[in-house]
């Protein structure tokens, strides 16, 4: 049965309707219909005032399940997060167009940074190692020491998580579940605490890796910045393909294209430029997230019944900013919820099943803030060891001797290694 929900003074209709065949078939919800008594397709479409923004037969829609043992509803994308950031997005920014009147400057801002967003994710800083089996955790014949104080051998991280595993009526299944279950357990035992500027600097670092920092002036940096926010629209009116194979083909550089103009401030480098794009694209991820949470918003006001005390807290953790993520929602770190989850708790919900593990109603923050630190380390120690592994298979490297730049140029007259040359 199908129901459409037309609520008074609200910028869209939601669709209510029971899931398709296709649908069922996906891989992001498996572990949803599992869980679930009951689960639907919600499918929110704009009225008439947003369309002119928005591409035609616009929609967001999202899996709602009900829990078998709690009767809670649970939201969640259908095709994964990646989805959520182009969907939501597009969205949120008509939204945010009718329901803030953002100027022309402004939209064509958040419309740049979501842009450089999906370009930023293709940068060699960003991290993606995914840790799926215990190879990838061995550095030179030794247990990778994730934390510099772990040092669990492989049989210690095995017992660990299973013992976890069991805590939760779960069994950890192969070597990337007793991964995530071990990170899991060595959290729960060290959560971390932070404050302030460094819960942002931490978030960041789980998704790149740092650059070194070359010194540039104030003028430097703002004209690298005016430069590659100009090489985006300069070719915007390209076709599609053209546009990616300038923007996210890796043969068509853009840090190199910029760093060989003339900077009337400065020498250049791809230092520079590197460095000012990589703090770019991280200012990006909240433009993605204010548009993100205007389309969440939008959606729950849409609800025929509003979501329970303990359900708005579930979908908010997801779906909308938080202070203890420094601002973004769980959804943008989705590259980082296997770390974070563990195989079992990787749904939204368990995040209530960790705090209370933790016996503290706050402790699932300092849990998934030691996760991210772990995390980071790993990634950054094995890209470290993978770039010395190289360079050793590589072997060393000679140099073909030249007359004309290595030959010795002892001026005449004079005595080198105890013998004279001859004038």
């Amino acid at each position: 049965m199908t129901t459409t929900i037309l609520q008074n003074n609200r910028l869209g209709s939601l669709t209510i309707e029971p899931l398709s065949a296709a649908e069922k078939e996906s891989k992001g919800i498996s572990k949803l219909l599992q869980t679930s008594c009951e689960v639907s397709s919600y499918t929110w479409k704009p009225d008439s005032r947003l369309t002119s923004s928005l591409p035609q037969d616009f929609c967001f829609p999202m899996i709602c399940g009900v829990d078998a043992d709690t009767s809670e509803r649970h939201f969640q994308v259908p095709n994964g997060y990646c989805d959520l950031t182009m969907m939501g997005f597009m969205g949120g920014l008509a939204l945010l167009e009718f329901g803030e009147g953002l100027d022309a400057a402004e939209l064509n801002k958040l419309r740049l940074h979501h842009l450089i967003f999906q370009r930023v994710a293709n940068t060699q800083e960003h991290l993606d190692r995914e840790f799926k089996i215990f190879k990838d955790l061995i550095v030179a014949g030794d247990d990778l020491d994730l934390s510099l104080s772990l040092g669990w051998t492989i049989q210690q991280w095995i017992s660990e998580s299973t013992m976890l595993a069991h805590r939760f009526n779960a069994k950890p299944r192969g070597q990337q579940s007793v991964i995530q279950w071990g990170l899991l357990a060595y959290a729960l035992q060290n959560p971390q605490r932070l404050a302030g500027k460094k819960v942002e600097k931490l978030v960041r670092s789980s998704l790149f890796a740092e650059a070194p920092k070359p010194r540039a002036t104030p003028q430097v940096r703002d004209w690298v910045r005016e430069e590659i926010e100009f090489d985006f629209w300069e070719k915007c009116d390209r076709s599609q393909s053209e546009f990616n194979r300038l923007f996210f083909d890796p043969d068509n550089e853009l840090i190199g294209r910029i760093a060989q103009r003339k900077c009337p401030h400065g020498k250049l480098s791809r230092e520079i430029v590197r460095c000012e794009f990589l703090d770019l694209g991280w200012e990006t991820y909240f433009s993605v997230t204010k548009c993100i949470e205007a389309q969440m918003r939008e959606f729950l006001r849409c609800l025929p019944e509003p979501l329970s005390k303990s359900e708005m807290q579930l979908f908010e953790k997801m779906y909308l900013p938080q202070s203890y993520l420094g601002g973004l929602p769980l959804a943008l770190l989705h590259e980082r919820i296997p770390i974070l989850m563990g195989l079992y708790c990787i749904d939204a919900k368990d995040l209530g099943k960790i705090a209370l593990y933790g016996n503290k109603p706050n402790d699932y923050i300092g849990v998934i803030y030691k996760l991210l630190s772990l995390y980071s380390t790993m990634a950054n120690r094995r890209r470290e060891a993978d770039r010395l592994s190289k360079r050793r298979k590589r072997g060393p490297h000679f140099t073909k001797f030249d007359p004309n730049i290595h030959s010795p140029g002892v001026p005449t007259g004079r005595r080198k290694g105890g013998i004279k040359t001859e004038d």
